[in-house]
C-alpha cells in the first residue's frame, strides 16, 4: 500500500511540530510505502530517503519551488492508494479541494475553531475538510468539545503523537530548564519571560531565530541555541532539569517537546489554559501546571531543584505516561487500524 503525506513548510526534519509527526508516521511495517511531499520553498523533484520513504525536499530554497511542488503533487497523487493531508494552511486546503481521490485522510493539528473564533468562513472551511475526508485525525480529544465536530464523529479518530523509546545517552545531570518552541508566535507566550530579570536556573531556548530574541535580551540567564540538530537536541533534553512550555491558551493543542522530555524521565512545567496541559502534562503526576503568576513559576523551579522526593515522583510519572500513551508503536498501531478501515 502506498501513502502520500502532504504538508506545508520544511525545516529539513530538525525542529519538530507537524514534520516530526509526519516523520514518525513514515516508520510503518514493510508492506506500507509512505512518502512525504512538502509544499514549500525547499521542494525538490529528486527526493532524499529516510529508510524506504521518499522526502521531496532540499536545502536550496526558492519561491518558484512552491509552484513546482503543487504541480508535482497533481502529477503523482493518483499513484498512491491514500493521500494524507496535514492541515491547516490555505495551500493545503486548495490541494484538498481539487483532489479527486477516493481515500483521503486529514489530520487537523491545531485547534482551528478557537483560533479563528468569530470568523464564520473558517468554520465553513473546517466543515469542508471534515466533509471531504474519509477519515479525520485529531491529536487531542479536547478539540472535540467544539460542537462543529459532533456531526462527523464517526469519521474522527484521536491519535496521539508518539515517540520512539529513548536512545542510551549518558546523563550528566546538569541544572537548567529547556524550552523548545517557535519564536514569533504569540500563543507561545514568551512575553511571560519579560517579568523576570533573572531566573533560579538557566533557561535554554531552542526554536527562535536571532530576531525573535531581541525582546527577551535583558533576562540575563536565558541562553539561545540556534540550528541544533536532532542528535544534539536529544542530548540537551536528556540532561535538563525539566521541559517548560509557557503557552496558556487552547491554541497550544499538543506539545510534542514535552513528550520528548518524558521519554528521558523529565517532568514538565506548563500553564493553565493550554490543551497540552490537559492531555500531556498532568499536575503533580508528570509535572507542574501553573497559573500565570510570576511567584508560582519561581516556586515551581525551586520545588523541582530542592525537593528530591517530588522531583523523583514527577520524573517517574512522566516516563510512565510516555510508556502508556505516547510510544510510537502505539501511535502506528492505531494509524494502521485507521488505514485498514478505509
Amino acid at each position: 500500500m502506498k501513502i502520500l503525506h502532504i504538508s506545508l513548510h520544511s525545516y529539513l526534519y530538525k525542529y519538530g511540530g507537524i514534520e516530526k509527526n509526519v516523520t514518525n508516521l513514515l516508520d510503518l511495517p514493510y508492506q506500507y510505502k509512505v512518502d512525504h511531499l512538502i509544499i514549500s520553498k525547499s521542494f525538490s523533484k529528486v527526493p532524499f530517503k529516510i529508510n524506504k520513504s521518499k522526502i521531496f525536499v532540499q536545502k536550496k530554497k526558492s519561491y518558484l519551488n512552491i509552484f513546482l511542488s503543487i504541480i508535482h503533487f497533481f502529477k503523482i497523487y493518483k499513484e498512491y492508494d491514500i493521500i494524507h493531508f496535514h492541515h491547516t494552511r490555505a495551500i493545503i486546503l486548495l490541494l484538498l479541494s481539487f483532489t479527486f481521490h477516493k481515500k483521503i485522510i486529514s489530520t487537523i493539528h491545531a485547534n482551528v475553531v478557537d483560533y479563528f473564533k468569530g470568523y464564520k468562513i473558517f468554520n465553513i472551511i473546517n466543515l469542508f475538510i471534515l466533509f471531504k475526508s474519509k477519515k479525520v485525525i485529531l491529536t487531542n480529544k479536547n478539540i472535540l468539545d467544539n460542537k462543529i465536530y459532533i456531526k462527523f464523529n464517526k469519521k474522527i479518530s484521536i491519535i496521539y503523537h508518539g515517540e520512539k523509546k529513548n536512545k542510551k545517552i549518558k546523563i550528566l545531570n546538569k541544572n537548567y530548564l529547556l524550552c523548545i518552541a517557535r519564536g514569533g508566535t504569540a500563543y507561545k507566550n514568551y512575553e511571560f519571560l519579560n517579568n523576570f530579570k533573572s531566573l533560579p536556573l538557566d533557561l535554554y531556548i531552542i526554536g527562535m531565530n536571532r530576531t525573535d530574541t531581541e525582546r527577551l535580551n535583558y533576562c540575563k540567564n536565558i541562553k539561545y541555541l540556534f540550528n541544533i540538530k536532532d542528535e544534539i537536541k536529544e542530548i540537551i533534553i536528556s540532561n535538563c532539569t525539566a521541559l517548560v512550555s509557557f503557552s496558556n491558551t487552547p491554541l497550544e493543542t499538543f506539545n510534542i517537546t514535552l513528550i520528548e522530555g518524558f521519554k528521558y524521565h523529565k517532568p514538565a512545567i506548563t500553564f493553565q489554559g493550554s490543551l497540552a496541559s490537559n492531555i500531556v502534562n498532568e499536575n503533580m503526576k508528570t509535572g507542574l501546571v501553573l497559573n500565570n503568576q510570576k511567584k508560582n513559576f519561581i516556586k515551581a523551579i525551586n520545588d523541582l531543584r530542592h525537593n528530591k522526593k517530588l522531583y523523583n515522583s514527577l520524573s517517574n510519572g512522566a516516563y510512565k505516561k510516555f510508556i502508556e500513551k505516547f510510544q510510537l508503536k502505539n501511535t502506528n498501531r492505531k494509524y494502521i487500524d485507521l488505514i485498514k478501515s478505509l
